[in-house]
């Protein structure tokens, strides 16, 4: 029987997802954060204004992704 080396795991490589991947991951952190809302409404409520912030940061941040790569 031979050997056969399994590839140790790097975390410095670039990560190759499939869509299917992606989503599942993305609906996953949404049923987290909305779990988190539900049992911490008063926290929510003071840092709304943060959080609005965040929002626009990372839909300017994807969109500049975005228009990068379809450009190419």
């Amino acid at each position: 029987m031979e050997n056969i080396k399994k590839p140790k795991f790097n975390p410095t490589e670039t990560l190759k997802l499939t869509p299917l991947q992606v989503f599942i991951f993305e609906v996953a952190m949404l049923s987290a954060g909305a779990l988190l809302a539900i049992y911490l409404p008063e926290f929510f409520a003071s840092i709304e204004t943060h959080l609005r912030i965040l929002l626009i940061i990372s839909w300017l941040y994807i969109c500049y992704i975005h228009f990068k790569q379809a450009n190419k």
